[in-house]
């Protein structure tokens, strides 16, 4: 078995088992009832869903680059869904990028080279 399908082999289990992982709120919990409330429709988004890929970040932290790979789209979506806050009353509404539009949204770091040389050259022809 190649290293990529030996790695798969073992971590699809460990996928299927962290997927499976679901509350069991108390019937007199609020916030339980809150978590897992049927309004929530979304299956990989959902509260629950955000709250389990949020915790396993937090617990194993150590292993991100794994925890990426397991919870990455509700771990991506937390991120994206963060509002960000600069100066005193600044504050920047979240801004999702899908994938199609990230290639354009990218700098274009060999452009940028070419502006910055080109402006040393004419600051040191000054």
């Amino acid at each position: 078995m190649s290293g990529k399908g030996e790695y798969l082999s073992k971590v699809i289990p460990v996928y299927e088992r962290w997927k499976s992982i679901s509350s069991t709120p108390q019937k007199d919990s609020i916030i339980a009832t809150i978590m897992t409330s049927s309004f929530d429709n979304s299956t990989t988004l959902g509260k629950w869903e955000l709250l389990k890929a949020s915790l396993t970040f937090q617990k194993h932290y150590s292993h991100s680059r794994f925890v990426w790979q397991i919870a990455g789209r509700q771990l991506r979506f937390i991120k994206a869904s963060r509002i960000r806050v600069g100066k005193k009353d600044d504050m920047s509404a979240p801004t999702p990028v899908v994938s199609r539009m990230y290639r354009i949204l990218r700098p274009d770091t060999r452009f940028i080279e070419r502006v910055l040389s080109h402006e040393d050259q004419a600051s040191d022809d000054d």
